[in-house]
């Protein structure tokens, strides 16, 4: 009997597989005022209404007031403050970059 499956969808576990290899940034919401953003590649632009982060897709833009960096790791930092706006260029190609 013949195998009469078509192209295989794309499956949520092999978006884990990306994520698990330490190189896709993540942004988690911790309360309503901090974010943790990690594996990202460096700080381009800190100010107190705008924080800019390097990741392999592009920068990560996050607008606000009051913004502040705690927690600095060289792979992850916590960003502190009113934040209104975050802005995540990278699109679905970037996200499966190998």
């Amino acid at each position: 009997m013949k195998n009469r499956r078509g192209p295989r969808p794309s499956s949520p576990a092999l978006e884990w597989l990306s994520d698990l290899s330490g190189r896709t940034a993540r942004i988690t919401s911790i309360g309503g005022h901090s974010l943790l953003v990690e594996n990202h590649c460096g700080i381009l632009e800190f100010t107190q209404e705008r924080i800019s982060l390097a990741t392999r897709c592009g920068a990560i833009e996050v607008a606000g007031s009051g913004l502040s960096l705690s927690e600095v790791r060289r792979d992850a930092l916590v960003i502190r403050g009113e934040i209104r706006h975050v802005d995540l260029p990278c699109g679905e190609a970037c996200r499966h970059e190998p």
